[in-house]
């Protein structure tokens, strides 16, 4: 309910807010890394610094939702705000507004992870992202604002030892800059009703079933910088001893054409139960955490679908070998990336790549 925040409040008003929704801890790293592998550890030990990948070279090999969409032939690629022509691996991009740099690897969970390489899939936002949106380049994307536009951070000129008591204060700037940048990103310079051209909501990947989440790290509190949750954890008695999640309560939203006017999500979901509603949304297999129910599950709301069934019109070659391995291209109508599945009988197709989608689709 932010003065600062319209356009988020805007969208509270229209589509789900989880409402029950818990980070893994602090500092920063942590979270984005338990949700891309559902490993919050470097060897053995839950990792409680924001270091390069250079000192964390024990999370490389891990298992991660980047390697995942590759084996499975899912067309998927990680947007970083100013990473240029930079390393995904390192900080880059210019200098941010609180002595960091704009691009932070911290934030862009795929540079911690040698397979998929991250030059092979990590792309500059600003030079790729809306191309890719209006070619249907990718069927799932994760997109990570800069730091003077991702709300991470004590307001721009403000000391570290406190925040601002009240909207007025000139320094809210933070939040301000976050807001204004994800109106851009959704809506262009229109409104949800009526989004510009080449802005997320206008976009055919959107309207025909596309599914948002819209997501913040770790909380902090306003009042004086120190843990929301004091402490205290996700309220889930099954987390083991080794996996506890201390980083308090934090914001959440998923938007899509079919979950608007829906009310708030109230069920209990972590970092790794996004990873494992993304997971089962897609039909991967769940790792690390995200196999347990421990942290949480809103495929429910991601499989939400609104508009016509899908149709077929043309199926070619329409016939071959009942071994496999044939590439066949279906045209038909109100085909969904993500979320058309096909069977030959009983027997579910592999490495679908739906090419078109809404009322001219075809798919390989």
């Amino acid at each position: 309910n932010s003065t600062d925040a319209p356009f988020i409040n805007t969208l509270a008003a229209s589509f789900p807010v989880l409402t029950n929704f818990w980070s893994t801890g602090h500092p920063s790293l942590v979270n984005y890394l338990h949700f891309w592998s559902g490993n919050m550890n470097d060897g053995g030990s839950k990792i409680a610094d924001d270091n390069p990948p250079s000192s964390h070279t024990g999370v490389a090999g891990n298992n991660n939702l980047g390697q995942q969409m590759v084996a499975a032939g899912i067309p998927a690629f990680h947007y970083g705000q100013n990473l240029g022509a930079g390393s995904p691996t390192v900080d880059g991009g210019g200098a941010g507004p609180y002595g960091d740099q704009l691009y932070l690897v911290r934030h862009n969970p795929p540079g911690y992870f040698s397979n998929p390489a991250p030059t092979s899939y990590v792309k500059d936002y600003a030079t790729h992202f809306a191309t890719d949106l209006a070619a249907g380049t990718f069927q799932f994307a994760t997109v990570t604002p800069n730091s003077t536009n991702d709300m991470h951070d004590p307001y721009v000129g403000e000391a570290n030892a406190g925040y601002p008591t009240g909207p007025s204060n000139s320094t809210h700037l933070a939040m301000q800059n976050g807001d204004a940048w994800f109106k851009t990103f959704l809506v262009g310079t229109g409104t949800i009703a009526s989004p510009t051209a080449g802005s997320v909501m206008a976009s055919t990947w959107y309207t025909s079933g596309g599914v948002i989440i819209m997501w913040m790290d770790e909380a902090g509190d306003l009042a004086n910088g120190a843990d929301v949750g004091g402490g205290g954890g996700m309220p889930n008695s099954t987390l083991g001893s080794g996996d506890t999640i201390s980083g308090g309560p934090i914001y959440g939203m998923v938007i899509s054409k079919a979950l608007q006017g829906s009310g708030a999500y109230g069920t209990v979901v972590g970092h790794a139960g996004l990873l494992r509603s993304i997971e089962r949304y897609f039909g991967l297999p769940t790792i690390g955490d995200a196999a347990t129910t421990n942290y949480g599950d809103i495929t429910a709301l991601l499989s939400q679908t609104t508009g016509s069934p899908p149709t077929v019109t043309v199926v070619n070659p329409t016939s071959g070998t009942t071994s496999g391995g044939n590439s066949v291209t279906i045209t038909g109508t109100n085909f969904v990336s993500g979320s058309t599945t096909v069977k030959f009988g009983t027997i579910a197709a592999t490495l679908v790549n739906v090419t078109a989608t809404g009322a001219s689709s075809s798919l390989t």
